[in-house]
């Protein structure tokens, strides 16, 4: 499969062509990353979770989004992003992917986590709050 590139990932994430082999959960990290890149911290979020909703939907898997796993992600990547200043898709998103579940769980109980208002709807972490996010483009409006 050719790589493509984050212009072409994004437009086609967008119009919904994306070959769903490029979107697993690597793909959910980099599209997230991109937006965190591109907006503010609030309209990334908003871009990444109707995009991810989007997308499910144009595949028929509506039942796999889950709100509260790809926001606390969002969350988890834009504090990665201000304290290592990542320009771009990098090995350490394979990491977060790998043990993404096990990152949750040191905020979110099993419980939690797994409710279906966790699926439905962002819920704040139960065990510690993630971490607070800077926004710097927000700053600078």
């Amino acid at each position: 499969m050719k790589p493509l590139s984050d212009d072409q990932f994004i437009k086609q994430f967008e119009n919904q062509t994306l070959n769903p082999a490029y979107f697993d959960h690597q793909g959910h990290v980099r599209i997230a990353r991109l937006y965190l890149q591109q907006y503010p911290f609030s309209s990334a979020v908003e871009k990444t979770l109707h995009g991810i909703q989007a997308y499910a939907a144009s595949l028929g898997a509506s039942d796999k989004f889950h709100a509260t796993i790809s926001t606390a992600t969002l969350y988890l990547l834009a504090a990665q992003i201000e304290n290592n200043e990542t320009p771009a898709v990098t090995d350490e998103d394979s990491e977060l992917v790998t043990d993404l579940l096990g990152l949750l769980k040191q905020f979110y109980s099993e419980e939690r986590l797994f409710s279906a208002q966790a699926k439905q709807q962002f819920i704040e972490a139960d065990k510690k709050p993630l971490p607070p996010i800077i926004d710097k483009q927000e700053q600078k409006a």
